[in-house]
């Protein structure tokens, strides 16, 4: 609202210091009153057609808003996937039919193994929907048992003539009456069902041409699921229109000036509107008019991420999530919660963060979308609450230059990676180095220069020091000897000179080993490069 307040005076000024551009010449030479009272009405008359045209977009912001959010489950009202629009309206049948057969009143001798095939339940009421279609019958007349209410099939296997006998087999022969029977009903209910939702649905986005008009609150949910949405309040034609009317009348407004001094002010208004065209999912305000990206957008983005991401979270993502709702960090573990795996973007390997908890529940239910629409939906209720803004993550996505493996990057080319940016602490390596000699622990080889590289990592571990996986010769049990790795981007530190060396050199080598040092660098783009995160030595408090 702010930017909204400051943009109309802003505008204004663009359009009186263009006009007297135009005007000075004129007014000077016309030496009277009457020239500047002629800059004055022609300054009032751009003045006049620049808030006009703020108008017409704040106008538009407002119906947009209105449509980005009258769709199902608040979203937008438009489709914006018809195949998943297409099976959706056909789950809603199938939902309808689950509620109509949880309530049939089925012969008891096979009416719970039928129910539990389709997933029934105990069904639902379906207040002031029709649900019998290709038939004069509803489908609870035709699966209705007409056995006596006495009759029971364990009796009647037994004595055949004393309960009913061949009468009662007649019957039973009826499909409402056998297991097979109402089995081929059932069938062709959920088809008939299947089809009525899909055509009722496929009618009303048609004649909105992909425009859903608004509805009443849904009349049923099951499972998360609307299957009685409520009347319509708005065709969706209707409300197609007016959108597309919307969007029309700037371009309109702003060919149907011939005031060149105005145009540059009023199509600044009008980009902002004609940007809508090409994607009305957009929310509209301050945010998406005049600061894209924001950081809220990107809070946003990483919640959506953390809970319904396929795979490869990003680290940036998931610390954030962490750090910010560790509860729900903890009810809903990532895959690779030391967020070490790999992601691979054109050669590019970082480390990630793995699956959802959602995306690994809806593996582990054999792609039932069900579970995964409920694990989301419960997922980002756990995320939902507000933060203030010193706690928003950074608006704009910077990422590192891609170079193919090898790496060749300095802090020079990546000034923002996170070793770039720690103080130096040549002098804690030193230190360390000190109390491992010291204390008698051999610093020879790759696993002895690590004995140094695991302390100071242990050390620095509240600003993300950590340890450095590598697929090199210079690794102690696949950890890098004498390189302490950053968290969350694996931007690295060598910290040892001829790590593991002697420290008398021994010809033809000339530097002694385990130099202390920092020599800080960008994220390495190997494969097999990780941060993983530090072990306590068990060093006395204090000791370096």
């Amino acid at each position: 609202m702010a930017n909204r307040k400051r943009i109309l005076p802003c505008l204004l000024v663009i359009a009186l210091l263009s006009i007297s551009l135009v005007s000075t010449t004129q007014t000077a030479n016309a030496g009277s009153d009457y020239g500047a009272s002629n800059w004055a009405i022609q300054a009032l008359k751009i003045a006049g057609r620049v808030a006009a045209a703020v108008a017409i977009q704040r106008l538009t912001n407002d119906i947009l808003a209105k449509i980005q959010k009258s769709g199902p489950n608040g979203g937008p009202g438009f489709i914006q996937n018809w195949i998943n629009f297409t099976t959706n309206s056909q789950y809603q049948g199938e939902g309808i039919f689950r509620a109509e057969l949880g309530k049939a009143t089925l012969c008891s001798y096979f009416s719970d193994s039928l129910k539990s095939l389709f997933g029934a339940g105990k069904g639902a009421d379906l207040p002031g929907q029709n649900t019998r279609t290709n038939n004069l019958d509803p489908f609870s007349v035709r699966s209705n048992c007409t056995m006596p209410a006495t009759f029971n099939i364990a009796d009647y296997q037994k004595d055949f003539s004393g309960n009913g006998g061949w009468a009662a087999w007649s019957r039973m022969l009826e499909p409402q009456n056998n297991y097979y029977g109402s089995l081929f009903q059932s069938l062709d209910e959920v088809s008939a069902q299947r089809a009525l939702a899909n055509k009722s649905n496929t009618a009303k986005a048609t004649a909105g041409q992909g425009v859903l008009g608004p509805e009443k609150d849904c009349n049923l949910i099951v499972a998360n699921q609307c299957l009685i949405p409520g009347n319509i309040k708005t065709p969706g034609s209707i409300v197609g229109q007016s959108v597309t009317n919307a969007l029309d009348s700037a371009t309109k407004f702003l060919a149907a000036s011939d005031d060149s001094a105005a145009n540059s002010a009023i199509g600044t208004v009008v980009t902002l509107v004609v940007k809508k065209i090409f994607d009305l999912a957009e929310a509209p305000g301050d945010n998406t008019d005049f600061s894209i990206p924001s950081p809220q957008r990107t809070a946003d983005s990483y919640k959506q991420e953390f809970c319904m991401a396929e795979n490869n979270i990003s680290p940036d993502a998931g610390m954030w999530i962490k750090n910010k709702y560790p509860q729900a960090w903890t009810n809903f573990p990532v895959e690779h919660p030391g967020c070490n795996g790999h992601a691979n973007l054109f050669g590019h390997h970082d480390d990630a963060c793995g699956k959802s908890y959602c995306e690994l529940v809806r593996e582990e239910f054999n792609k039932n979308s069900y579970p995964y629409s409920r694990c989301t939906e419960s997922c980002m209720n756990a995320i939902k609450n507000p933060l203030p803004p010193g706690a928003l993550p950074p608006a704009e996505f910077n990422p590192y230059p891609l170079l193919p493996p090898g790496g060749g990057l300095t802090c020079a080319d990546v000034p923002t990676a996170k070793a770039c940016t720690a103080p130096n602490h040549a002098a804690l390596v030193f230190a360390v180095k000190t109390y491992v000699v010291n204390n008698g622990i051999s610093i020879l080889g790759n696993c002895g220069a690590f004995e140094i590289t695991k302390r100071v990592a242990w050390a620095l571990r509240g600003e993300g020091g950590g340890y450095l996986t590598t697929p090199h010769s210079g690794n102690c049990n696949g950890l890098a000897a004498g390189i302490v790795s950053y968290s969350p981007d694996h931007s690295e530190v060598d910290i040892l000179r001829n790590e593991g060396g002697p420290e008398i050199p021994v010809p033809p080598e000339t530097v002694p080993g385990n130099i202390p040092q920092w020599n800080p660098g960008p994220p390495n783009n190997e494969v097999g490069i990780s941060w993983v995160a530090p072990i306590n030595p068990g060093d006395p408090a204090g000791s370096y």
